[in-house]
């Protein structure tokens, strides 16, 4: 292939020029920018001359060069010119090949700002460090800048650097004190006549902005000019504070935030789904300590007292739009309640002294004026009576008396009588008649229902009546003997009837027999 000799770069004092021409001297661009300028100055480039290739070639004659030279080629040249090397652009640097038959090594750095945790930073990046330095990323990392050891440009003095072509004459600066040999810097006086921010101030830096001379505040940058303000103000609306940067004063939204004794502002409200209110008594006792509203989706309001770990409701208070609709244990006075409703009351007695005025004791009675009166005349202890219900207070019912009729006797509390009885009836015939008849028949049945009269007569001459108005009675006997032969004779008989169980009840209305204690 032909050889194209490599061409004489530009003079980068030549860029040292235009970055001169920005005057933003204090810049840390700027500075950086100069420092990779002297860099490449360093660097030292030949002119290869124009010879034929010797040591074997391709052929042909003409222009060549020495291939076995060492030569910075713009291709990959090493199959013709063996110890040549390819001229190639790292990171932070680019080619220009826009104008024919030159290329122009342009910065392509990238100026990112202050330094932030987190993200990988690129060969040549260019961040501002904590003391307000700008650095040169050498490689990837994100690890922070390493703090300036206090030499180079960024100081008064820097390290001993190669010697540079001759800048541009430069204002001359005031006279300083005189300090401490440094070594030997860079030729010019843009560093002395620059303008920066220092902690306090520096005899060699005449257009220094010493900080220390402001006070205490955060630094506020004006126009270039630093100042000091107290806090920050409200204009200032970029960037996030931090939450811990935050005084206690201020409320945040995911934790639980302690405040002082407040008052709530007019039309404060509490909104969303089931929306809660919490009452927390930091010194109560054990599930003493929480009670909670509660607005539920029911349309219904919510007292409720919790258990302290809040697994269980220990009482509910539930309000309509309309008053109370339940609760489950009410106390205290009720002395406000109105219009109660006594047929709701299912449990308890009422105390005798809540039913009327007056004493109420075993000697008084409720009377329809509510008031509680002597019983008139009084009810001496031991008074049966008949009750057509059941036996009222102080009264005891006497079982004995159930199925029997009362019967006045001086030994009270005896009992007698039978369900069963018979009939027996004794008699004779008289003597008139002469005749005399022998019989013995057995006779049975029934006595007719109409009023029975039998009149007997006794031995005594006397006569004796037996009545029964309207009943019959079942009867079996044997009636035997003799008469005498004449014509006046007697006839004696016996009639007897047998025991049986005879209901003779009238119509009756049962009562209760009732003792007074």
């Amino acid at each position: 292939m032909a050889f194209r000799p490599a061409r004489r770069p530009s003079k980068f004092a030549d860029l040292k020029n235009i970055l001169a021409q920005s005057k933003d001297v204090d810049s840390a661009l700027y500075q950086v920018v100069q420092e990779i300028i002297e860099r490449l100055s360093s660097f030292q480039f030949d002119v290869v001359p124009t010879i034929p290739i010797t040591g074997g070639g391709d052929g042909g004659g003409g222009e060549g060069a020495n291939k076995f030279a060492t030569y910075l080629t713009k291709q990959d040249d090493t199959a013709v010119l063996v110890n040549s090397s390819q001229l190639l652009a790292r990171y932070g640097l680019r080619f220009d090949d826009s104008q024919s038959g030159k290329r122009i090594i342009d910065l392509d750095l990238e100026y990112l700002g202050n330094f932030t945790a987190g993200p990988t930073y690129s060969d040549g990046d260019v961040v501002v460090g904590p003391d307000n330095i700008a650095y040169l990323c050498v490689r990837p990392t994100n690890q922070p800048p390493v703090t300036w050891p206090g030499v180079g440009i960024a100081t008064v003095t820097g390290p001993p650097g190669p010697t540079g072509p001759a800048g541009p004459t430069g204002p001359a600066g005031p006279t300083g004190a005189t300090g401490p040999q440094g070594p030997i810097g860079p030729s010019g006086d843009a560093i002395n006549s620059a303008l920066y921010w220092l902690v306090s101030a520096h005899p060699n830096l005449p257009n220094g902005r010493p900080l220390s001379a402001l006070g205490t505040g955060y630094v506020r940058s004006t126009a270039g000019e630093p100042s000091v303000v107290p806090t920050i103000p409200l204009t200032d609306t970029s960037g996030i504070l931090p939450d811990n940067r935050l005084t206690s004063n201020v409320a945040l939204k995911n934790i639980d935030n302690n405040f002082v004794p407040q008052t709530l502002g007019s039309t404060t409200s509490i909104a969303g789904a089931n929306s809660q209110l919490f009452f927390r008594d930091t010194t109560g006792g054990v599930d003493q300590k929480l009670w909670r509203f509660l607005s539920y989706s029911n349309g219904l309001l919510y007292l409720e007292a919790l258990t302290d770990n809040m697994s269980a409701i220990q009482v509910q208070f539930a309000f309509t739009r309309a008053g109370l609709l339940a609760a489950s244990v009410f106390q205290g006075s009720g002395a406000s309640l109105t219009n109660l409703n006594a047929s709701q009351l299912t449990t308890g007695l009422a105390a005798p002294a809540r039913l009327g005025n007056g004493t109420a004791n075993a000697g008084t009675f409720l009377r329809g004026d509510s008031t509680w009166q002597p019983v008139p005349g009084g009810i001496p202890s031991g008074l049966i009576a008949m009750f057509s219900t059941a036996c009222p207070v102080g009264w005891t019912r006497v079982a004995a008396l159930d199925g029997r009729f009362p019967i006045g006797s001086t030994g009270f509390g005896s009992t007698g009588g039978g369900g069963s009885h018979h009939h027996r009836v004794r008699g004779g015939t008289d003597n008139s008649g002469n005749h005399q008849h022998s019989f013995s028949r057995p006779a049975s049945g029934k006595t007719d229902f109409p009023d029975l009269q039998i009149t007997f007569q006794s031995g005594t001459g006397g006569n004796i009546v037996a009545s029964r108005s309207d009943h019959r009675h079942d009867f079996s006997a044997t009636v035997s003997g003799n008469v005498d032969a004449g014509g006046a004779h007697t006839h004696a008989f016996d009639v007897q009837s047998d025991d049986e169980s005879v209901t003779i009840m009238p119509p009756y209305l049962g009562v209760v027999f009732c003792q007074k204690d």
